[in-house]
């Protein structure tokens, strides 16, 4: 790839740490260009039967009338010939209005290999602070790092709006803001690809904070108000049409203009890899602050993994548990069962007083894991599930899935029906005594709690720190989780296919209701709690933490772990 810098080539690189690769790209045919309205029509009905059908907590957030309606307005909007892209955006626009996010549509996997195969992405991981994105990587371009630099347009269009926009698209449980922004960290790249354009190179507005200052985002350099505060440009600022021949100050941002071009998936995935928010408490303590006792291989101390920390103080540890996927943890070398044995018993040997409980990557995985995790920090039994439901599986759509084989349609049923019965209400529930929970381990930490939590915490991730909140006192750090509070629609999943436009429709059949001691502010009854009221929460987001701290840019581009560094300040002022 090469790098320009106002149209003129500044360096060419090739090592895979920096994502520099020729320009050169192949043809492009990893789907037909658009559908038929019959076609688009078809695949929307297929896709609403079975959401009726099959999903749980359709009327968790809305109506089933509302999603009726919504189903109806699209297909009604439909011209005689969409684009395949522009379809995907409207169905994901309907899916994630349902508000679960566990629910999804999305490419096939054939697509995806294509895409993989025959494209280039938008080369850079972002970090997204007060709705606006950061290079998230330690890149350098003649000298200069570009880590913490604000992209503030791609192509002429304002990265602002274009994550208001991309954010409408992902799938959220409930009203949850926190989950939408982590997961365009996650896949920017592909979501650029996909809704915004396909492009060999991109021309950036880069911004470089050169005053200490706060810039509100109502105040963005866009509009043209703005432009009695330029000290040099050759154009007016205006829309999105903007360029440079040189550097502009604006607001204390100083502002160049640069062209990169596309990567491939390979070297995304390394950049992805390499993204320095993932890994900050590493890179800032390392050896300086941490004892040498890791439960991981000694390679991958400076690496985001599951480990266990103690610091040198020998009063604190840090405890990260990145995942409950047992798969993932493999990857690891990570078995959590003898992980967490080990671990706590380090605790217990050291006289640990204070632990911090870093999940904030964590997004679920095998239920019950996070049940073998609390089991090291309640000391009474407690409840989990107020209930766990299905609905019917008497599936009309079944033709459009793997189960389209009889043999396999009867072995799914037969499976259900061993986990679920049908109750006095006439809804199918978890059997009694189907999931039993971990025993608990005596002695139990008695020492204090302070949990990191993040937008990517979800699914069973969101269940264990709710569990953790109603059953034992608990100080919680960060943002708002990504998983609703009181429960969610996961577990067994069933994938649709549809046929026309060749995408996967993901559906959880499973409706988790957590057991909790508070009601739900907005209480009816669709919402997930009728306990007794003891804590008003919002029934449509996740856990609130006790202090809400974000990540600072000046903190990231020096390396270092905001919430971190605001914990251990807050267990030292308690001590």
């Amino acid at each position: 790839m090469f790098f320009f810098c106002f149209f003129e080539v500044l360096t060419s690189l090739a090592s895979p740490q920096t994502g520099i690769i020729s320009p050169h790209l192949p043809e492009r045919s990893y789907f037909k260009d658009s559908l038929t309205k019959q076609e688009a029509k078809l695949d929307l009905k297929i896709l609403k039967t079975a959401l009726l059908q099959a999903h749980p907590g359709l009327n968790l957030y809305q109506s089933i009338q509302d999603f009726e309606s919504q189903t109806t307005q699209l297909e009604h909007s439909l011209p005689d010939k969409i684009s395949l892209t522009s379809f995907l955006e409207a169905l994901s626009r309907l899916v994630a209005s349902i508000r679960c996010g566990h629910t999804s549509i999305g490419i096939s996997e054939n697509q995806m290999q294509s895409i993989n195969q025959t494209e280039t992405f938008f080369p850079f991981p972002i970090k997204i602070i007060e709705g606006r994105a950061w290079i998230d990587l330690a890149f350098k371009i003649d000298g200069k790092n570009l880590l913490g630099a604000e992209i503030v347009s791609i192509n002429g269009r304002s990265v602002a709006s274009l994550l208001t926009r991309l954010a409408s698209l992902v799938t959220t449980d409930g009203n949850n803001k926190t989950l939408p922004d982590t997961y365009l960290e996650d896949h920017f790249y592909l979501y650029y690809l996909l809704f915004v354009e396909k492009s060999r190179q991109f021309d950036l507005i880069l911004g470089e904070q050169v005053q200490e200052e706060h810039i509100d985002s109502s105040g963005r350099f866009f509009r043209q108000s703005d432009s009695a505060h330029m000290q040099s440009t050759s154009r007016t600022l205006y829309s999105d049409s903007i360029f440079f021949t040189e550097p502009v100050h604006i607001r204390g941002t100083k502002l160049t203009h640069c062209r990169i071009a596309s990567v491939s998936k390979q070297t995304v995935i390394e950049n992805y890899k390499n993204r320095v928010s993932l890994s900050l408490f590493y890179r800032q303590t390392g050896d300086k602050k941490v004892a040498n006792i890791n439960h991981t291989s000694p390679s991958n101390h400076h690496t985001n993994q599951t480990c266990l920390n103690l610091l040198k103080d020998k009063k604190t540890a840090i405890l990260t548990i990145t995942s409950f996927d047992n798969e993932e943890l493999r990857k690891q070398n990570i078995r959590l069962k003898q992980f967490l044995k080990d671990s706590f018993d380090k605790l217990a040997s050291n006289n640990i007083s204070s632990l911090v409980l870093d999940i904030r990557q964590n997004t679920g995985g095998d239920e019950g894991n996070e049940d073998l995790l609390l089991s090291y920090l309640v000391d009474k039994p407690y409840r989990k599930y107020q209930s766990v439901s299905i609905n019917p599986p008497d599936y009309s759509f079944l033709e459009y899935t793997y189960l389209a084989n009889g043999r396999k349609a009867r072995k799914f049923r037969k499976s259900l029906q061993n986990e679920f019965s049908l109750d006095s209400n006439h809804v199918y529930t978890r059997k009694d005594g189907f999931f039993k929970p971990t025993k608990l381990h005596k002695p139990t930490f008695k020492g204090n709690v302070y949990v990191l939590i993040g937008g990517r915490v979800f699914s069973g991730a969101s269940e264990f720190i709710t569990l953790l909140d109603q059953n034992r006192q608990t100080v919680f750090i960060g943002q708002e989780s990504g998983g609703n509070y009181y429960g969610n629609t996961s577990g067994e999943y069933i994938s649709v296919h549809l046929p026309n436009s060749d995408f996967e429709l993901t559906i959880p059949l499973c409706l988790y209701r957590l057991s909790v001691t508070q009601t739900a502010i907005g209480q009816d009854a669709n919402t997930f709690s009728n306990s007794s009221n003891t804590k008003n929460l919002p029934r449509d987001h996740g856990l609130v933490p006790d202090y809400q701290i974000y990540q600072t840019l000046s903190d990231l581009k020096s390396g270092r772990d905001t919430l971190i560094d605001y914990t251990l300040q807050l267990i030292s002022k308690k001590r």
